[in-house]
């Protein structure tokens, strides 16, 4: 799933984001781009949904400005 973010004004802030998705049970793999402005995330939805994960990335200062199967 891709979350694109909005708020990312360089390639340091891509390692907040992915600390932030790290401490999140449930989050399989992500990978957050700067050029592209946003996260891929792969979870298990047993376990944490979407908008839980859109949370996080709001949370670490960040906005999600939407969400991409």
């Amino acid at each position: 799933m891709k979350f694109k973010i909005k708020g990312m004004t360089c390639e340091a802030y891509t390692e907040h984001i992915n600390l932030a998705l790290s401490k999140i049970p449930g989050i399989l793999e992500y990978n957050t781009e700067y050029k592209a402005g946003s996260s891929t995330v792969k979870f298990d939805n047993s376990k944490i949904n979407q908008d839980s994960i859109a949370n996080a990335i709001n949370e670490s200062g960040y906005k999600v400005a939407n969400i991409q199967n």
